[in-house]
């Protein structure tokens, strides 16, 4: 058996292995001021109670994808899961409750279209003029294959619900233009449709839900499809799902920290190893942070800002940047070691970035996924790995840890 040899010779003081352990060590303080959905280690919608952690898997691979860090965001459709009450059907009949939804309920709707052209529609609740609106709903083939949004009735985007990849769209124009779509694949077939559209001056958007025989072609009598799990809210990407009733819900943001440094920290030098997907790489979102709770002292493990990146600020001056290039969207390995006057960085095995020239700011805390400053800079996706060794290991074992 090989022995692996891309571990330093010293042990880390903090080991958080989301991904791997299935647990969230007890060292970690959290917080969440709500509910908020999450697929467990089956692929199945699950529920997690008021600041309770989402230990997050994918509900296709089921590999576990680590701790979910999202921002607060709102679901501005109602009845999210039944179409037959606040949904405005022409043409169409919506049968409850047909088929098992990835909640592994009975819950998933049949809608069977009637007449050409028929749809199952509403009009979301109000949002600021000139939001970007993320448009999405869990859907999966019956009598067709291919569901379709339109959204602001100027925007229509198509789904393949057998092969699983997006189709035709359409460009919109005046107050709603396309912006993105994505689709990804749930379990048993299902779906999330995802469409993204930015808005001018209109402050709420009808979205209307096809059943078609085929890519961008309109409904035919007798074309269906199951939906569940419908949802809209402000933001260029989707989040985890946000059931509704008859009022919009809001899913509170995630909070963690690690609030006590002793006795694992090393003031004079450290190493921190994060391992992360982050989903908005134009956005700036954090992946680990030490800092004393302002920003003018802290030594970033990583943040995605446009890249990924890590900055080290003492007094309010800045110490170091170093800037790889990583987007956001896959996993990303980075290691940030620091000492006086000694910071380097690397990401994914690369060779490491350096800066001869830093003071090394007093700290009080660690920050997952968030720097903890009010302003919303939140990960918007996965800490797989956060480790913590109390010495600046080497340029070659940072690369090497990071490979």
């Amino acid at each position: 058996m090989a022995i692996a040899t891309n571990f330093p010779s010293i042990n880390p003081t903090l080991l958080l292995d989301f991904a791997n352990s299935g647990r969230v060590d007890p060292r970690v303080t959290f917080t969440r001021a709500s509910s908020a959905t999450y697929f467990d280690q089956t692929g199945v919608l699950r529920t997690a109670a008021t600041n309770v952690p989402r230990l997050d898997y994918n509900p296709s691979t089921l590999a576990a994808q680590g701790l979910l860090i999202e921002e607060s965001r709102t679901n501005l459709l109602l009845q999210s899961a039944d179409f037959t009450t606040t949904w405005t059907q022409t043409n169409v009949t919506i049968t409850a409750n047909t088929t098992t939804s990835p909640d592994g309920g009975t819950n998933g709707d049949t809608l069977l279209i009637n007449a050409a052209g028929a749809t199952t529609s509403q009009t979301s609740q109000a949002f600021a003029a000139g939001s970007t609106i993320t448009v999405s709903v869990f859907a999966k083939k019956n009598a067709s294959n291919f569901v379709r949004f339109e959204v602001g009735g100027l925007v229509n985007c198509w789904f393949d619900l057998n092969t699983g990849v997006t189709g035709t769209n359409g460009a919109g124009s005046g107050n709603v233009l396309f912006s993105a779509k994505s689709i990804q694949a749930i379990n048993n077939g299902w779906y999330r449709c995802v469409l993204t559209v930015t808005t001018s001056t209109i402050t709420t958007l009808s979205v209307s839900i096809f059943a078609t025989n085929a890519d961008n072609t309109t409904s035919s009598i007798n074309s269906s499809v199951f939906l569940w799990g419908a949802q809209a809210e402000v933001g260029a990407f989707p989040t985890s799902y946000i059931p509704t009733t008859t009022t919009a819900v809001t899913r509170a943001a995630d909070v963690a920290s690690v609030n006590t440094l002793s006795p694992w920290y090393n003031a004079a030098a450290g190493t921190l190893y994060a391992e992360a997907v982050g989903v908005v790489p134009t956005n700036v979102s954090f992946v680990a942070q030490f800092n004393d709770s302002t920003a003018n002292n802290f030594i970033d493990g990583a943040r995605y800002q446009t890249t990924l990146r890590v900055l080290v600020n003492s007094g309010g001056v800045n110490q170091a940047t170093l800037i790889p290039g990583t987007a956001a969207g896959a996993v990303n390995k980075t290691a940030l070691a620091y000492a006086a006057n000694d910071i380097a960085m690397s990401v994914n095995g690369a060779a490491a970035l350096t800066d001869t020239s830093a003071t090394i700011p007093s700290v009080t805390r660690l920050m997952l996924g968030d720097d903890g400053s009010g302003t919303p800079r939140y990960l918007n996706g996965y800490l797989r790995r956060v480790t913590y060794y109390p010495r600046r290991l080497s340029n070659a074992e940072l690369q090497s840890i990071t490979t």
